[in-house]
């Protein structure tokens, strides 16, 4: 649907207070049935490219007064046995595993009573390095607070466009080389995080995951080193899948049967990928597809509404109830 900028501007500055009024009667006679899968990476205390605590601090109060929170599992055994929900479903996940999500998240869900899940990348988890993609932003900010380019193997980057472009690009090339021109760079350039860079980007450890893991906080794979999928051999991709549930069975003690494709777009996993889950037990499985999940969405490819990228409870508004129009 194309929309004149006009009418979308004006639905942005007119919107999100039509919903403050009647939002919850308008959300439940239009998605009555429908379930709200939301997707975080991380919530910091000052301004990142994660969402800001005092923005989630207001988004789980919009959640309380508008849904009905449940947890992936709770949705997941109800499809399963063909049971209903509750109106105006909403369900929180995390992709990842950054740090933050222990320290800023966990307590406000904790005080709220809302269950969240983390879909884990085991090798940060274990290792405490930061993820692949994470250490090319350290790098990037480094050079952009020098005001220096970024030279990479076969390119200087001298703005972020250029910069989140260029990242975008390693997602397109097999795995193994991507992660090898992150590691010639960190080896050339030294990594030295701030404590913003560090709280928006460090993993959280095994251990914090048994200090967290409750009827609140539950963990789930999210493959071993974040590779896009589609980019991998069906036996490069068993690998990533096998490795990532057996640590999360192994520190949790849970046998994993929910997975969160890494990218999570259409183009980012194949039909072996869906084989390789079913033959390891996993039964649902989540994109990163922008709709509302219904009692037809295909198991393996769940959608999720990222809220991403938003600084204000009006953007909320937007995004979660005009995702697919604006």
């Amino acid at each position: 649907m194309n929309i004149p900028r006009s009418a979308r501007t004006l639905l942005k500055t007119t919107l999100p207070a039509i919903l403050n009024i009647g939002g919850r009667t308008v959300h439940q006679s239009i998605n009555k049935k429908s379930t709200t899968i939301t997707l975080y990476h991380g919530i910091t205390k000052t301004p990142s490219h994660h969402v800001p605590e005092h923005l989630f601090k207001e988004q789980l109060d919009y959640y309380e007064d508008k849904y009905n929170v449940i947890s992936i599992e709770e949705y997941c055994n109800a499809r399963q046995l063909n049971k209903q929900l509750p109106n105006n479903s909403l369900i929180i996940t995390f992709d990842d595993g950054c740090k933050n999500l222990t320290t800023r998240a966990f307590p406000h869900l904790k005080r709220k009573g809302f269950p969240a899940s983390i879909f884990l990348t085991t090798k940060p988890t274990t290792t405490g390095q930061l993820h692949w993609f994470d250490k090319l932003s350290v790098l990037w900010e480094q050079c952009e607070n020098n005001n220096e380019p970024l030279i990479t193997p076969h390119t200087t980057l001298t703005t972020r466009q250029e910069f989140e472009r260029w990242k975008e690009h390693l997602k397109t090339l097999p795995h193994t080389q991507a992660l090898a021109i992150v590691e010639q760079l960190t080896k050339k350039n030294v990594l030295k995080l701030t404590p913003q860079q560090r709280e928006a980007y460090k993993p959280l450890s095994w251990n914090d995951v048994r200090k967290t893991q409750s009827d609140i906080l539950t963990y789930h794979p999210h493959t071993h080193t974040h590779p896009i999928l589609s980019r991998l051999s069906p036996r490069e991709q068993e690998q990533e899948i096998t490795i990532s549930i057996n640590l999360v069975e192994k520190y949790t003690g849970i046998t994993p049967t929910i997975f969160a494709y890494p990218n999570g777009r259409k183009q980012d996993y194949t039909n072996d990928t869906i084989t390789i889950l079913k033959r390891h037990g996993i039964t649902n499985a989540l994109t990163t597809i922008p709709q509302l999940a219904t009692p037809r969405s295909p198991p393996y490819e769940l959608p999720r509404t990222s809220m991403g990228e938003l600084s204000t409870i009006n953007e909320t508004l937007i995004r979660l109830h005009t995702r697919l129009f604006l």
